[in-house]
């Protein structure tokens, strides 16, 4: 039985539920990007390093191959949190994006690619769409304030690359 459900947060990039069994134990769950579902469980306490390790090399080798991932975590009543596991998810381009890229490009434009993904997913996925793979964080650009690039050197850095990863709604 669901008791409380959070849905999605763009910026906590996680949701989470709070069920019950029917023999009444309290069970908190969360799903979410890796590395926030991993901040979740170190709020209880240090995770070990193997397991640090293991965990973030793992995410990495699943966006080396364009898979995303949802770190699955849970708390037992008033227990410690407990990670669960890493799923990799496919969530593929659309088929017509390469041609509508192309098109574009044919007209004269300059693609640049902004997404919420990983810096390994979008060079993957920029990559399959032919866009190059020339893709910073988004954090290079200063969009959190703590910038400290010249305007004209954000300006070439912007032409020369190919996209933007781990952008947030509000900077695109």
């Amino acid at each position: 039985k669901v008791i409380e459900f959070h849905p999605f947060d763009p910026v906590s990039k996680k949701v989470t539920a709070v069920v019950e069994s029917p023999q009444g134990e309290r069970i908190t769950c969360v799903k979410g990007a890796p590395l926030f579902v991993l901040k979740t469980v170190e709020e209880d306490h240090p995770i070990p390093d193997e397991i640090d390790k293991a965990y973030k090399n793992c995410v990495a080798e699943f966006a080396t191959r364009g898979f995303r991932s949802l770190g699955v975590a849970r708390k037992r009543g008033e227990g410690a949190w407990e990670i669960l596991g890493i799923m990799p998810c496919s969530d593929p381009p659309r088929h017509d994006t390469a041609r509508t890229i192309n098109e574009a490009k044919q007209l004269g434009l300059s693609i640049k690619m902004l997404t919420g993904d990983a810096v390994g997913i979008a060079r993957e996925t920029s990559r399959q769409l032919g866009l190059g793979t020339n893709v910073y964080n988004a954090e290079r650009l200063g969009l959190g304030g703590g910038g400290d690039m010249p305007g004209s050197e954000v300006y070439d850095f912007v032409e020369a690359a190919d996209g933007f990863a781990e952008v947030f709604p509000q900077h695109k």
